[in-house]
């Protein structure tokens, strides 16, 4: 997870003076948030599962709401960082997922948003037996 992340720069992302509000959507135990929280970040999560927000409070002491996104309901512009990885191509509407992204960004906040590349290395070498080769994704 941690070379995965290097990858895309969140190793470098850091609260400014200290403050800063991080949001993971789909982020199922919390290990993101916890390694978020310990670089000085206040974190909140969004999960489906509620198995997966329990034990990510009680084992990782982070905050999971336990729902989609919308249900949430976070006020305007409260997070300085969204991150939400290999979970856009599961919602029904993308475009409404980006747009409740942007309302909850604040102003020159950044939102991080990975999918799976059907045209990448991983899914040309392994074909059909890549692990992202899933019926229920959407081709955006």
């Amino acid at each position: 997870m941690k070379l995965g992340l290097k990858d895309i720069g969140m190793d470098r992302l850091e609260p400014e003076n200290g403050q800063g509000r991080f949001l993971d959507i789909g982020c199922a135990t919390g290990k993101l948030l916890e390694d978020m929280q310990g670089r000085g970040w206040q974190v909140q999560g969004v999960d489906l599962c509620r198995e997966s927000a329990d034990y990510g409070w009680k084992k990782r002491k982070v905050k999971i709401f336990t729902g989609t996104l919308e249900q949430a309901a976070f006020q305007s512009g409260s997070f300085n960082i969204i991150h939400s990885s290999h979970l856009i191509e599961h919602v029904p509407d993308p475009r409404a997922f980006i747009r409740e992204i942007k309302r909850i960004l604040l102003p020159g906040g950044q939102a991080i948003i990975t999918t799976p590349n059907i045209c990448g290395f991983q899914a040309r070498l392994f074909s059909h037996r890549w692990r992202s080769a899933i019926a229920d994704h959407l081709t955006l």
